[in-house]
């Protein structure tokens, strides 16, 4: 979606399988705004690959140039099976997005706030087969996002990366006239909250603070429920004034998966 644009609504598509380069659908703007108001959902997305570095998402919702742009945008109720192509399925370059009632399937990747502040994401549902690497969660960057009732089991990456930055774009988020080099920088993360979210046998689950030289601050760690490995429920790599509140373990035996989404909810022969 480009200059312009708002209010599209792109449901019940089947994307995949894809090899070439370049994302499957992609939300730009007109050089300083994203494309608002846009909805996705209901679609089919599957079987990308081979592994690149970059520039290969599933969805990619605006750029570094715009990111600092409100987007409204949501995506929901759609199914992610073997996106494989990068390490970003879901890549959000812009702000106040909302992420939701999706599903993730042995795909190699994360669903990243990459660029961008107050982005939402929850009821979210990931599931691996513990074997596939680069198979993970969430990670985040930036300001005020909330992550609360997601699920994610047998994951092979952080469940929920919480990341430092190497650049800090201070507690309001908008430094005056940022250079383009700043803008595609990692942003130090402030004021998350990250709230009843169950991982069950993941290889990592709630890591703090894995890139440096900046910590997150002002970040709320509550209430989420960490299964089966034996690992501590919250790992940071450098000291953290994060809020960690009633985190607990337990046995995975114990936690019943949610309904997911499967072929015959989404694409163009869904009921």
């Amino acid at each position: 979606m480009g200059s312009g644009s708002g209010w599209n609504r792109i449901e019940r598509n089947e994307f995949g399988p894809k090899a070439d380069p370049g994302p499957l659908v992609i939300f730009d703007g007109d050089g300083e705004q994203i494309s608002q108001h846009d909805v996705i959902e209901y679609n089919y997305f599957h079987h990308i690959s081979p592994r690149v570095v970059n520039g290969l998402e599933a969805i990619r919702l605006g750029l570094s140039g715009i990111s600092l742009s409100n987007g409204y945008i949501t995506i929901q109720h759609n199914l992610f099976e073997e996106c494989d192509g990068e390490p970003e399925i879901i890549s959000v370059k812009s702000c106040y997005n909302t992420i939701r009632y999706n599903t993730f399937l042995n795909s190699a990747g994360q669903v990243t706030a990459r660029h961008g502040h107050g982005n939402r994401f929850h009821h979210n549902v990931f599931i691996g087969d513990g074997v596939k690497e680069e198979m993970g969660g969430f990670r985040i960057y930036g300001n005020d996002h909330h992550l609360f009732d997601n699920y994610m089991e047998n994951l092979t990456l952080d469940a929920l990366l919480i990341d430092g930055g190497n650049y800090d774009g201070g507690p309001d988020g908008y430094p005056e006239s940022p250079t383009q080099e700043e803008l595609r920088k990692h942003w130090r993360v402030y004021r998350a909250h990250v709230t009843n979210n169950t991982i069950v046998n993941c290889r990592h689950g709630i890591t703090l603070g894995k890139r440096i030289p900046y910590a997150p601050e002002q970040c709320v760690v509550a209430y989420n429920l960490v299964c089966g490995k034996d690992q501590p429920a919250i790992y940071e790599y450098q000291p953290s004034p994060a809020v960690c509140i009633n985190n607990q373990k337990a046995d995975a035996e114990a936690i019943r998966r949610p309904a997911i989404l499967t072929r015959t909810d989404v694409g163009p022969d869904s009921d």
